[in-house]
């Protein structure tokens, strides 16, 4: 049975919207309506991120061709499920290099096979709750190792949450149980190894990475995304939240609202309802969606927990020659857009002529984000520093080396918990091993305490 998949529109039923989500067709042409269902009950309208559902359609896919290849070799669902899961991990290539099977899988990292045995597993949960199917990967009793780790883990994820008082003890019995067959991390990596982006890189991106372009527009747009990122720690798809009317230039300030929770401009009163957030507003004035809830290409995520009483994220410049930069640049660049009839409020527009005036992708960042950098002869790499992530791990360590409180450390960078900036404020391995090397050549300036030892001589005695 050969399974495609394909990007579909569906009629949301509530909303009686088409909503474009990934869809599989069987080898008749026919869609797996299950999971349409599935998909749109789930994750459709929710705060689940547009890749949630891409992995888990593809998470399913892979599970059906695996079925399907394996179709004789199993006695019962489980027992091929299990037989799945191992493969997600060894692959299904021989030691010989063959492959009975003809998938020719040669196995996934550890996250990924995390990813696709949740996707499988939930789906399965979900079929079983609805038309009575056979769990592939049922919860059962977890041995007392296991329910250590679990309630562990589930106080402190708690001991941040300012509702944990009401939480039900339904939730807190989850942790006697665990699925039949789960990942287990083997190691633990470290904290800090992500790099920062240097400054003198910054520097050079932001004189020579756009140089030639053809749209001067294009350029100041991306300057100025790259200036909030690097400058006030913002993540990408926060910065391209930014409505044109919230950066205000009397009082030099700019804030991005929550797209749904925000409170709306200019105190703007809805004339059909009470609510006067964003999400009424784009709907009133715009005949928009938040680009939180939408399912194309236009999505954008919001991961930011704490908001100012406006429903804001302040935004705190480390430097005063960066945010004198943006304010400078944003003037010649709302010159160039004033002008424009736009259908919506969002700051950051395309340019090109397919999507002119269409608001400004994460896709399309991202990738002139590479070609800029690619102008400059330097890789785009998390492990690097120089992915677009980097330039909030060197606001926050640049943050941290001023001698800032770790508390306003945690508002800057919009986190709930105090304990969410150890990643972004934590060493690298490098810079742990160059102060061990640093240490070392101290150590030997002073007198060994071991010199008087013969160390040859204790080999003897096999020591």
């Amino acid at each position: 049975m050969s399974v495609i998949k394909l990007k579909m529109g569906v009629v949301d039923n509530i909303n009686r919207q088409i909503v474009d989500i990934p869809v599989l067709i069987d080898e008749n042409g026919q869609p797996f309506l299950a999971l349409i269902k599935y998909c749109m009950e789930v994750f459709v309208g929710s705060s689940i991120r547009i890749s949630s559902i891409k992995q888990a359609v593809y998470g399913v896919k892979l599970y059906l061709d695996f079925a399907y290849a394996n179709r004789d070799q199993c006695q019962n669902s489980q027992e091929l499920f299990k037989r799945f899961f191992y493969s997600l991990d060894k692959g299904t290539i021989d030691d010989e290099g063959f492959d009975p099977t003809g998938l020719y899988w040669y196995g996934w990292s550890e996250n990924t096979k995390t990813i696709y045995t949740q996707a499988v597993s939930y789906f399965s949960d979900w079929l079983h709750e609805n038309y009575g199917n056979e769990l592939l990967n049922p919860l059962v009793r977890a041995d007392y190792r296991t329910q250590v780790i679990l309630y562990y883990a589930y106080y402190y994820k708690q001991k941040n949450n300012i509702l944990s008082h009401i939480d039900s003890e339904q939730n807190k019995d989850k942790n006697n149980y665990t699925r039949a067959l789960r990942t287990h991390k083997s190691v633990r990596k470290e904290s800090g190894d992500e790099q920062q982006f240097p400054l003198h890189l910054f520097i050079k991106l932001m004189k020579y990475g756009f140089k030639n372009v053809r749209d001067l527009r294009a350029a100041l747009r991306d300057k100025l995304i790259l200036l909030l990122m690097h400058g006030t720690g913002l993540r990408e798809s926060e910065a391209l939240h930014l409505w044109a009317i919230d950066v205000d230039m009397m009082t030099r300030t700019v804030k991005i609202f929550h797209p749904q929770m925000g409170e709306a401009p200019n105190r703007w009163k809805s004339k059909f309802s009470q609510k006067f957030d964003r999400e009424q507003y784009l709907k009133e004035v715009y005949s928009l969606k938040p680009r939180t809830v939408l399912n194309n290409n236009q999505n954008l995520g919001w991961k930011s927990k704490v908001v100012d009483s406006q429903g804001a994220l302040p935004l705190l410049w480390y430097s005063q020659e960066i945010k004198n930069l943006f304010f400078k640049l944003w003037e010649v660049y709302l010159l160039e857009i004033a002008s424009l009839k736009l259908n919506h409020p969002y700051a950051f527009i395309n340019f090109n002529k397919k999507d002119f005036g269409e608001p400004y992708t994460l896709s399309s960042f991202n990738k002139n984000y590479e070609v800029a950098m690619a102008k400059i002869d330097t890789e785009v790499s998390k492990s690097l520093g120089t992915s677009t992530h980097g330039h909030r791990h060197n606001y926050a360590m640049t943050l941290k080396r001023m001698g800032v409180n770790p508390r306003i450390i945690q508002r800057a960078l919009h986190h709930s918990s105090i304990d969410s900036q150890i990643t972004y404020t934590s060493e690298s391995q490098a810079k742990a091993l160059k102060s061990f090397s640093e240490i070392e050549q101290e150590l030997n300036k002073h007198k060994n305490p071991h010199e008087d030892i013969s160390w040859d001589e204790l080999l003897k005695f096999h020591y």
